[in-house]
């Protein structure tokens, strides 16, 4: 740890490209909804404990994070797009602000800091809310502190309620594999966490 903390600045990139897997928000172009993925016996079983399940993205495949809700997919879906809520949920989220809100676009500006350092970037969400489901994209008319990120957000229907899944991508340069890793993976249970805690609250 203590080599990690004599880089403040390679551990705030990195961060903030790992929360972008998370907060990310969609392009304006179309996007087709990709395919579920399909989960090995293992993986369901850790969704069935209520855990949020994390599957690393590796040889160009994206990471998924998945999580069970209980709750419907409507209530899950619009604790998904609460995009200032998380802010306290994902401790390096300092700021969250919504400038772009249409039914089928919504723009963010995110700030994440750690170290003493922030790193700020525009997300645009493509939204499809009647099919639940949304594509993301870094918004090129704005600055960011990321080369790129982008994925999507999916909420299927269960038996028990609903089920968050999240396909998301990034690329960065510089950063060691081994902390990516793991920043990305603290950041995508922190926010899944979040998001299935708000759609099960009373």
């Amino acid at each position: 740890m203590s080599g990690v903390l004599r880089r403040p600045r390679l551990v705030a990139a990195c961060l903030a490209l790992c929360l972008a897997l998370c907060l990310a928000s969609p392009a304006s172009r179309a996007v087709e909804r990709p395919a579920l993925p399909a989960l090995s016996v293992e993986e369901e079983a850790i969704l069935a404990r209520g855990e949020v399940l994390v599957r690393a993205g590796a040889a160009g495949q994206p990471t998924l994070v998945a999580v069970d809700v209980a709750a419907d997919p409507d209530r899950t879906f619009a604790a998904v797009m609460d995009l200032e809520a998380r802010v306290g949920e994902v401790s390096a989220l300092k700021e969250a602000t919504v400038y772009l809100d249409t039914p089928e676009v919504v723009g963010a500006r995110f700030v994440v800091g750690i170290a003493g350092l922030t790193v700020t970037f525009h997300t645009r969400y493509q939204v499809d809310r009647a099919a639940r489901w949304c594509s993301y994209a870094l918004d090129p008319e704005q600055d960011n502190g990321l080369q790129a990120a982008a994925g999507s957000y999916q909420v299927v229907p269960t038996a028990t309620g609903s089920r968050v899944i999240y396909l998301a991508s990034a690329s960065g340069e510089g950063e060691p594999g081994w902390l990516r890793k793991h920043l990305q993976e603290m950041g995508s249970r922190a926010l899944l966490g979040g998001i299935k805690a708000r759609a099960e609250a009373p």
